[in-house]
């Protein structure tokens, strides 16, 4: 039997402001303004949402602002557990430009806080120090979601982001990209050839996402429904910048994603997922991080190479108004050989070259002796080591599982990333972190060095003498018995 009734306003108390219901079950997904005129013939699917809202308690939400819902089709009807039941054949538009206009309620208006990026006197001054921050109402991240539910099988079934794109996708890691360009590095020299590598910075990527380059793309690829949706998401948004109490004005933002939402990362892959990609090499993207590979015994062909692709990458990023940071990018020779490749250039600008590249976390030197990468790690661990040493030395007052939960949590993950790959160097870089280890452990359990032979033997607390190799022998052997010492 259908509901008799009909829940308006702001419930007993009705002032009059139109309200905006969201409500998600199974597959139906729905926003309802009880005052839309277009609502008027189907009444009774309003009388459904609204009984419904009020079974698991949802919060209304209140923009005073009509969102108009068009091309509505249900399928109603009573379940055996007395719930109507109901499907949308499509998406409803939304005209979320309006809502942030005309927003009172919930805060929709987005503001840009800055903050500085780096320290120093001189950094506050710069204006290029200071990025903005975006600051997004609850509401929208939900719908946001709901969206990245639908788009995501969507864009895997039209095979939009390209094979060589590993951010923001499920199944898919830095490690497993490290992985892959190191194993075309390794099969170059195995075979004695040149592998040229360039490795691209790009300026500002989400900052400068073009609006009307990503509503092309959008068009091209998306149903209506989805492509009106994520226009109204894209217009109509403002900056402010605001220093103590002082607010400057609003400036309309017509280009970016915006950076902590649900659906800037997709949409950042969606603009970019034409790059050009070129025969005789190899590309490697996770998210705004671009690498091309090519091998080759001639090292003049494998920069002719690198150039070709170069010049199709510098007329798309023309194109879509993306801009390359010449001067952070990195152009590298792997070879066991002294010579290397000539030097490339990139819209008419050299690009640096380098004897070792920073990449996803990873030092990759040009001979893949993973040198650069355990000495700058040993020097992050003791940079890391010195502010935490008061927590370990032996005035702390910290349990030893306390300590080594500490090195587990803060330390451990600086050296053991990427050990899948760097795992392989030879004994003398490895040493450099397995001493690193030897010392920290020492430390938390307050136990002496190893030293010349006339150190092994020490005094107990009652005066007399210890031997050191024995003592040694039963601290290992009580250790293994600590559970909390099993990684």
């Amino acid at each position: 039997m259908a509901p008799k009734h009909v829940l308006r306003g702001r419930g007993a108390g009705d002032d009059g402001n139109r309200f905006i219901y969201l409500y998600n079950h199974t597959d139906a997904f729905v926003l309802v303004d009880t005052d839309s005129p277009s609502f008027a013939p189907r009444m009774e699917v309003v009388e459904m949402v609204l009984i419904q809202i009020r079974r698991v308690g949802m919060r209304c939400y209140n923009p005073q602002t009509c969102w108009d819902v068009r091309g509505l089709e249900c399928g109603k009807g009573w379940n055996a557990e007395g719930i109507w039941e109901w499907k949308t054949s499509a998406f409803c538009s939304l005209d979320l430009a309006q809502c942030r206009r005309e927003g009172r309620d919930g805060a929709v208006v987005r503001m840009s806080d800055c903050h500085a990026k780096g320290p120093g006197f001189d950094s506050i001054r710069e204006s290029s120090s200071y990025r903005p921050i975006s600051l997004l109402p609850l509401l929208s991240k939900v719908l946001e979601k709901l969206l990245l539910k639908r788009l995501s099988p969507l864009l895997e079934s039209q095979n939009i982001i390209p094979t060589h794109q590993f951010g923001f996708r499920p199944n898919h890691s830095t490690l497993q990209q490290c992985l892959r360009i190191v194993d075309l590095i390794s099969s170059a020299l195995e075979k004695k050839e040149y592998c040229g590598g360039v490795f691209l910075d790009v300026a500002q990527a989400f900052d400068r996402v073009w609006h009307p380059g990503l509503l092309f793309k959008l068009k091209k690829i998306l149903p209506n429904t989805y492509y009106l949706i994520l226009q109204s998401y894209l217009r109509d948004r403002y900056s402010v910048i605001s220093q103590r109490d002082k607010i400057s004005e609003y400036i309309p933002i017509k280009a970016s994603v915006p950076q902590g939402s649900v659906l800037g990362p997709l949409l950042y892959l969606i603009y970019i997922s034409d790059i050009p990609t070129y025969p005789t090499t190899h590309m490697a993207t996770f998210a705004d991080d671009i690498c091309i590979l090519t091998s080759h015994p001639d090292p003049l062909s494998v920069s002719e190479s690198l150039r070709d692709h170069l010049d199709n990458l510098h007329s798309w990023c023309k194109r879509w108004r993306i801009r390359i940071n010449q001067s952070k990018s990195v152009h590298i020779t792997f070879t066991l050989r002294r010579q290397s490749c000539p030097p490339i250039m990139f819209d008419n600008i050299p690009i640096p070259p380098a004897n070792h590249v920073h990449y996803l976390g990873l030092y990759i030197d040009n001979r893949v002796t993973w040198n650069p990468h355990t000495r700058l790690k040993r020097l992050d661990l003791n940079r890391k080591y010195g502010l935490l040493r008061q927590l370990f030395n032996r005035n702390s007052k910290l349990s030893i599982e306390n300590k080594l939960t500490i090195y587990k949590t803060i330390l451990k993950p600086t050296w053991t990333y990427g050990i899948e790959l760097w795992g392989s160097a030879k004994k003398g870089n490895i040493d450099l972190i397995q001493s690193f280890q030897s010392k920290v452990l020492r430390t938390i359990l307050n136990a002496p060095c190893c030293g010349p032979p006339s150190w092994h033997r020490m005094t107990s607390p009652d005066g007399g003498e210890v031997n050191y190799p024995h003592f040694l022998a039963s601290l290992c052997a009580a250790l293994s018995a600590l559970p909390f010492l099993a990684t």
